[in-house]
């Protein structure tokens, strides 16, 4: 896999410092990571839940160049304070367009998130909503935080090192992780 996440060793839903992102950063053949923050919110009422998590929008079209995000949407996704990338099944579900506002409510974080779809996700991400983890972490009290960290290799063969070097770099700390590919 080119593609690997770094997690808490206890679990997803245990945090880890968000300085994680630039120590992993700095490893031999990783070629961009990113941070998540999973939001789990609803769009209007319970019953109405589908998978919505926040992203670093740094580096999203290096480590998720199969979301087929458009260049132009990626260019909006980093510029846009608000920008979210829905599925295409959640578009249609709802009757999204681009440019429309939407909230999120907020079922883990006691916070409502407004959202501007600038975008569309490929095929296989058909029914998620990402925006953006800064914009989220800004309406949270307790800052520096993610669920995980999202690694991209520079190739496949790197994978076995770069988690070996990931969980023993941290191996001593409150935070462990659990490293794997995706």
């Amino acid at each position: 896999a080119s593609r690997i996440v770094s997690v808490n060793k206890t679990g997803i839903f245990f945090l880890l410092p968000e300085a994680y992102k630039r120590r992993i950063r700095e490893m031999p053949h990783v070629q961009a990571v990113i941070a998540e923050t999973y939001f789990g919110g609803i769009y209007q009422d319970p019953h109405d839940q589908f998978p919505n998590t926040s992203l670093d929008p740094d580096q999203i079209d290096i480590v998720y160049p199969d979301l087929e995000i458009s260049r132009d949407a990626v260019a909006q996704f980093r510029r846009v304070r608000t920008a979210a990338l829905a599925g295409t099944a959640a578009m249609q579900k709802h009757h999204w367009h681009i440019g429309q506002q939407i909230m999120l409510k907020g079922t883990i974080y006691p916070v409502d998130v407004p959202l501007r779809i600038v975008g569309t996700l490929a095929h296989k991400f058909t029914t998620a909503v990402i925006f953006r983890r800064d914009y989220l972490e800004d309406m949270l009290p307790d800052k520096g935080w993610a669920n995980d960290f999202l690694i991209k290799l520079d190739r496949p063969e790197s994978a076995a090192a770069v988690i070996g070097n990931i969980d023993e770099t941290f191996s001593n700390s409150s935070y462990q992780t659990r490293t794997a590919s995706e």
